[in-house]
């Protein structure tokens, strides 16, 4: 059985992992202008998920990797 204290830190990890993707994903999209599609297989991700970060990306202008990396963190769980 987990406790508490492991549930947090497993999500904590979570969000730090996916702020890295998030990190380069807007790399790719933004600074590189690649589309979603060419993103996903440039780095072998399925496109519904590179998908999911780009509207996130479009939806929140302004907020940090790891805001969006909450998000998406909190849609898995």
């Amino acid at each position: 059985m987990c406790n508490l204290g492991d549930y947090i830190e497993a999500k904590a990890i979570k969000k730090g992992m996916e702020s890295v993707t998030v990190r380069i994903v807007r790399l790719q999209l933004e600074k590189k202008q690649r589309t979603p599609e060419e993103t996903a297989e440039l780095l072998d991700m399925p496109l519904d998920y590179i998908q999911k970060i780009a509207d996130i990306l479009q939806t929140c202008v302004g907020a940090s990797d790891l805001q969006i990396a909450e998000k998406l963190v909190d849609m898995r769980m």
